[in-house]
């Protein structure tokens, strides 16, 4: 956003404009729940977590001084809510992750059961669950990092602005991160090395009866989803991981998110909407 549109619009939404703030919705809404969910792993949890950044931005909209970019502001309202909740939540780690690799892989799968766009809707699952695992694995500071700069393809220099770190701290966060996770891969997942022992085969059958994917809604204008297959074509170990992550899709508010904040905007003591129609 340049800085003549950024100035139109917080003038806007400082005179409490109702269509400002629905603009800035449909601007950051899809970036910030991403972002949410990338960081803790539950959409429900993301969807309160988008809801209540966006009431704390009308209810502090006058104190933003404009010494950084509106979006800049934002993400940090996001993620200091991210880190409340994350403070609450027992950390995932690397050394779980192997453990359940060592209690499920070599099960023997069955692939009969299923049609084959069927079937590798549940393999891209398993692996699309396996990679946010592995990034919730990493400390927060580094999954945060790695969240924004490789996920969310935001340049790192707005990464360190939305960190409050240097350039070079922030490069080096996300380097750890990615190394982290690379060597994991590496040395257990079978698209980096036919030898290793865990297989995203073999945990559907498990995934399906824990309930950890969904059930595959049928639907003519499917796609089919990236084959494993061509992921172990990459030479690279490292284009591999960045492939892997590069596949992953976007997840989208529910439809009923936009209309349950603006109800709570209604009745709040911001009082946006209580003198607009909308």
């Amino acid at each position: 956003m340049h800085n003549n549109e950024q100035e139109v619009l917080l003038a806007d939404l400082r005179n409490r404009n109702a269509r400002s703030f629905d603009a800035l919705y449909k601007l950051y809404n899809m970036s910030l729940f991403n972002l949410a969910y990338r960081l803790t792993g539950n959409v429900t949890d993301s969807e309160d977590i988008l809801q209540e950044t966006f009431l704390k931005v009308y209810e502090s909209i006058d104190q933003f001084k404009g010494d950084s970019a509106l979006f800049t502001w934002i993400y940090s309202i996001c993620l200091n809510l991210c880190y409340r909740y994350l403070e609450n939540k027992k950390r995932l780690t690397f050394e779980n992750m192997n453990r359940l690799i060592f209690e499920n892989s070599g099960r023997d799968y069955h692939k009969d059961r299923y049609s084959e766009k069927e079937w590798y809707n549940y393999v891209n699952q398993v692996r699309e669950g396996c990679l946010f695992a592995l990034v919730r694995c990493l400390p927060v500071s580094q999954r945060t990092a790695f969240v924004l700069h490789i996920l969310l393809k935001i340049p790192l220099s707005s990464v360190a602005k939305i960190l409050g770190k240097t350039n070079g701290s922030t490069r080096v966060l996300i380097c750890r991160g990615r190394q982290k996770i690379k060597n994991f891969l590496c040395t257990h997942c079978s698209l980096f090395g036919e030898s290793n022992r865990c297989n995203c085969m073999n945990f559907v059958d498990y995934s399906l009866r824990k309930g950890l994917i969904s059930p595959y809604q049928y639907d003519r204008s499917d796609k089919p989803s990236p084959l494993p297959e061509l992921i172990q074509k990459e030479i690279s170990d490292l284009k591999k991981m960045l492939r892997l992550y590069g596949d992953l899709h976007d997840i989208i508010p529910s439809s009923t998110a936009l209309a349950k904040l603006r109800s709570t905007i209604k009745n709040s003591k911001v009082g946006i909407f209580i003198h607009k129609k909308v």
